[in-house]
């Protein structure tokens, strides 16, 4: 927490003080669980803020982003689970989804340690739930090429705004 209020207190992140000890709440739980399965190799601290946090600050800048997104290849949980732990609006609703099983379940483990009770987490192909969710918003973060995340949503109309997030 120490070092994401420095950061905070240094004009780097946008961030209030609940949020920055939401983050490092996760920040916890995704190190504490990386030891179980590999989720990801950004492992500190401060790697946790440059490799996840800002990215995920930056997607709040985003002035597209709508009320009912869905994070395809969730994974970690960055960017979807980061995202609903500091999201301010409390009328979005995050849908993340995985089809690994074992990553979903530690997305919707972490989701109900932490109180998210905004976030539903699926472990079905993106391809069979996004006509249920009807999202207006889509995400997605190092899961394939743009040609296959499109080929996933392309049957859904519903969405505006594809966010990709580079890797």
């Amino acid at each position: 927490l120490k070092a994401i209020q420095a950061r905070i207190s240094q004009g780097q992140l946008d961030l209030n003080m609940e949020q920055a000890k939401s983050a490092a709440l996760f920040a916890e739980i995704l190190h504490r669980e990386n030891e179980i399965q590999n989720l990801t190799r950004i492992l500190g601290l401060e790697e946790f803020i440059d490799g996840h946090l800002l990215d995920v600050v930056e997607l709040f800048k985003m002035k597209t982003l709508g009320k009912c997104v869905l994070d395809i290849g969730s994974g970690c949980g960055v960017p979807g689970l980061l995202a609903a732990a500091i999201d301010l609006d409390q009328e979005r609703k995050w849908f993340l989804c995985d089809s690994e099983k074992q990553k979903a379940e530690f997305l919707a483990n972490t989701a109900t340690e932490m109180g998210l009770n905004r976030v539903s987490v699926s472990s079905s192909r993106v391809e069979t739930i996004i006509n249920e969710i009807e999202p207006d918003t889509v995400t997605a973060r190092a899961v394939g090429t743009v040609d296959k995340l499109g080929g996933w949503i392309l049957g859904c109309s519903t969405w505006n705004n594809f966010i990709l997030f580079k890797s």
